[in-house]
């Protein structure tokens, strides 16, 4: 992959950005600005301040998908705009110990009090397995932990052919949300058939993490632009003001109910207002035109271009889920709020493209060793970590770490164990 930094994508997007070092960039908190608090009222507002105020630790960003997933799956499955249907697909990234973990609680905690916890799921093994959750619940969302280790393994070139099939699987049940999803016909069984499947997804990871699994080819043929990337807070302080109370309460568990259709067979379509409808498509031709843009801006800044084609449907997504599509007020924010998280992902992700493969890899297994401190790491532990890097390629780099002092190695016993292991070490 050749090089792209962040100045020459932004001169093509017609944006003046001051020069600065590149590692001071990257450092600098590009998405602190990024307001993810709902200034609506309505569910989804009561459902974030509710996460947030029984949080360790307040993560707006994080509390705000959880709030739209929810959604997503109580209601997603049967409203639509236009053909667009809710099942947004979010990956939320921050630091270790940065409260990541109970908006995916909270989450599950809303919808078990609607009788829908069994609509939640976890890592999927296979493509089948997947297939079977969604006949089971064709309304459902996949709540992921550690998601940048989950796509490093499902689309490693090593994974076997029923992890491989993961993730073309959720590309294509995505975009089949209004119409239907037809399975591939497998040995000794009839393929089967999903009716307007709802599959959203609220994946946890660390900024690290996740961009360390990516590949430009994850990112030029899409597949990555289909989710919504939100970005918490780091240096979180406690809140110590949290309630102690984390049932749900019943004015929210009372709306919930409401709003869950579970009877209808098909989508019904939201009527849009005339100005409604009008702002709509100005939307959408204003992010196709920024889309076209940078497609024709050539060289690794074209591959960005799906992120902007698909900045209006996600728009679209969120204010339908919020209010289902009544007010402008509500597209209008949800258009800001999916642009400015767009162009922050960019930033993010062209400062680590900058950076040729093998300096990259080197980054990755220089930080994993660092990382593991004074107590060093396993060699599986290492070897799991580093899973995107080549085989052949690590273990030169590790070779030349080794020669350089700034790595050593030691065979010892890890805990209880008998068995000796390998462990890396990085020097002081």
């Amino acid at each position: 992959m050749s090089k792209v930094t962040f100045l020459e994508l932004a001169q093509a997007l017609g944006e003046e950005v001051p020069e600065k070092d590149e590692a001071q960039e990257w450092v600098a908190d590009i998405s602190s600005e990024i307001d993810y608090m709902i200034p609506f009222p309505c569910v989804a507002q009561d459902i974030q301040k509710w996460i947030l105020e029984t949080s360790y630790k307040q993560q707006p960003a994080l509390s705000f998908a959880a709030a739209l997933n929810v959604l997503s799956v109580i209601q997603g499955r049967t409203i639509q705009c236009q053909g667009i249907k809710g099942n947004i697909m979010m990956l939320c990234l921050a630091e270790s110990g940065e409260g990541k973990d109970w908006p995916m609680k909270a989450s599950r905690k809303l919808l078990e009090s609607v009788g829908m916890d069994d609509c939640v799921h976890g890592q999927m093994a296979s493509g089948a397995a997947l297939v079977d959750a969604l006949v089971d619940s064709p309304s459902m969302m996949l709540s992921l932990d550690e998601v940048g280790h989950y796509f490093a393994g499902i689309n490693n070139k090593n994974a076997n052919q029923y992890s491989r099939e993961i993730m073309p699987i959720i590309t294509e049940v995505y975009t089949s949300g209004s119409d239907s999803y037809s399975e591939k016909k497998r040995k000794g069984q009839d393929a089967r058939k999903i009716q307007e499947p709802n599959l959203s997804m609220m994946g946890m990871s660390t900024e690290r993490q996740i961009m360390d699994a990516l590949k430009s080819s994850e990112v030029a043929d899409g597949s990555l632009a289909r989710f919504m990337v939100l970005f918490g807070q780091n240096n979180v302080l406690i809140n110590r003001k949290r309630h102690s109370d984390t049932n749900v309460p019943d004015s929210i568990k009372n709306r919930l109910e409401l709003i869950k259709k579970p009877y209808l067979l098909s989508s019904h379509k939201i009527a849009l207002s005339e100005q409604y409808n009008e702002a709509k498509q100005d939307m959408e031709d204003r992010f196709n035109y920024k889309a076209i843009e940078i497609g024709m801006s050539g060289g690794d800044k074209a591959m960005f271009k799906p992120f902007f084609t698909r900045l209006a449907v996600r728009s679209v997504q969120m204010a339908l889920l919020i209010d289902n599509c009544y007010s402008l007020d509500v597209l209008k924010w949800c258009e800001s709020l999916s642009e400015k998280s767009c162009d922050v992902f960019i930033k993010k992700f062209c400062h680590l493209a900058a950076d040729n493969d093998n300096e990259r890899f080197v980054k990755l297994i220089e930080r994993s060793i660092k990382e593991s401190g004074k107590n060093g790491i396993t060699k599986e532990k290492f070897y799991d970590k580093t899973r995107s890097v080549e085989s052949g390629m690590k273990k030169r780099i590790l070779s030349d770490l080794i020669d350089s002092n700034k790595i050593f190695m030691e065979e010892r016993k890890v805990g209880e164990s008998r068995k000796v292991s390998t462990l890396y070490f990085w020097k002081k």
